[in-house]
């Protein structure tokens, strides 16, 4: 299982927001584009699925393959300059 912290969960709540997407059984999947690359798009919940929730909405969701591949890292923040992006610690 991937942690997620509490600064992630805000950022991805504020993301998923950002999207104009109003169903509460959508949130923001972590999509791999490449080798150690991931994206966010909206999607709706499958099973297997890791839910992360916040504030009473689910706002990430990780594939079962996904999380067990990335098991024992943790989703975090980096405050960059331009905007906060979401990093996947190394083990």
């Amino acid at each position: 299982m991937i942690a997620i912290t509490e600064s992630a969960k805000q950022t991805l709540g504020r993301a998923l927001a950002s999207t104009g997407v109003k169903d509460p059984e959508i949130g923001l999947r972590l999509k791999p584009i490449a080798p150690g690359e991931y994206n966010l798009v909206p999607d709706g919940e499958r099973i297997g699925d890791q839910v992360v929730e916040h504030g009473g909405r689910k706002v990430l969701l990780i594939d079962e393959q996904i999380s067990g591949a990335l098991d024992g890292r943790t989703i975090d923040i980096d405050e960059t300059a331009r905007e906060p992006r979401l990093f996947i610690s190394s083990e």
